[in-house]
């Protein structure tokens, strides 16, 4: 754990967290100063990336360091038009992606670094590719957009694009490169955080300290445009809707989207029309998993391969009965522990 600021404790009591649970806070005062102490000095790549506090931005998981990848991939795809985050990072701090990659690729041994962005984006390819030349790195326009959860797809459709197989492939985001940089190069551990923010009175994209308040993010751009009437943390698609605007800015948020009139429905009844199996990409029955998770019955999750689900979000898009199946899914894995 890293303080964000510098200045005094004033208190430590539990607060809201974005995830929807309570959580143990440090509440620190500032001074004002921004002052930072003299970096550790670690010994090891791996080591340093740890102790700085870097984690996998979309998961907050360990990064995966295990040597014997040949390959390191940075998803830098957005879901437009809510998540633009990637692309600010690259136009704003564009070298501490790249040397970031080369210091994740560094760390585990891997010869190969691919950065993934989105097709549309042509005047950022090029700009990229410039900045990559003679680097061991290559740029990839994606068609598609990959959430959380879908490295394997990721790997998979760059091995069908590029025409080789990629035998042992780590994924990663671009934000998370950025903060292997700042760790590795600054000594500064991972304390900020980009995020794009949707629905305020300014649409851009912001650096937050963690710890900020997401009413401070939106009010630093100019407040709400209305009474909202939800608040999603992250994507539409997978993101995770607030109760309340005084949860803080966690490692693992990247965006901020603010509903004014949309409207919130109860959901209906599963009929059974099938339309969450034939839009899952890794060919799974959320209708079940979903019904089994509602009672209870985990083993039954278990069975049916709960643990295989990407948390995509596909699944409770496509639902006609607004029955939030991504959720009872993220539900049964949380309770047998393979979230």
């Amino acid at each position: 754990m890293h303080a964000s600021i510098s200045g005094t404790v004033s208190e430590i009591g539990t607060r809201s967290h974005p995830f929807g649970h309570s959580s143990l806070c440090v509440v620190i005062t500032s001074d004002g100063k921004d002052k930072w102490t003299k970096p550790t000095v670690t010994e090891g790549l791996q080591q340093t990336i740890l102790e700085k506090g870097v984690v996998e931005t979309y998961s907050l998981h360990r990064l995966d360091l295990d040597r014997g990848a040949d390959t390191v991939i940075l998803n830098g795809t957005d879901h437009r038009p809510y998540v633009f985050v990637d692309k600010a990072i690259m136009l704003e701090e564009r070298e501490s992606v790249i040397v970031g990659l080369k210091l994740l690729m560094e760390t585990v041994d891997a010869k190969k670094g691919i950065i993934g962005i989105n097709a549309s984006d042509i005047n950022l390819i090029e700009a990229m590719r410039h900045e990559v030349m003679g680097r061991d790195i290559e740029i990839v326009g994606l068609k598609k957009e990959y959430t959380r959860g879908m490295g394997r797809l990721l790997s998979r459709d760059l091995s069908s694009q590029l025409g080789t197989g990629l035998k042992r492939a780590i994924i990663s985001r671009v934000l998370t490169a950025r903060a292997v940089y700042q760790a590795v190069e600054l000594g500064r551990p991972f304390v900020d955080s980009y995020l794009s923010v949707y629905g305020a009175s300014e649409t851009a994209a912001v650096k937050a300290r963690i710890g900020t308040s997401f009413q401070e993010v939106i009010g630093a751009l100019g407040g709400y445009k209305g009474t909202p009437r939800r608040i999603v943390m992250n994507s539409p698609m997978t993101g995770v809707a607030q109760h309340t605007d005084e949860v803080p800015v966690i490692r693992a948020t990247y965006a901020l989207m603010v509903q004014y009139d949309v409207p919130i429905e109860d959901p209906g009844p599963c009929i059974r029309c099938a339309q969450c199996v034939d839009v899952c990409p890794v060919n799974l029955l959320p209708n079940m998993l979903a019904l089994y998770s509602r009672k209870g019955k985990f083993a039954e999750c278990r069975r049916y391969h709960v643990k295989a689900c990407i948390e995509c979000g596909y699944c409770s898009f496509a639902c006609p009965s607004k029955i939030p199946l991504m959720q009872l899914i993220r539900h049964a894995k949380e309770s047998l522990g393979v979230g």
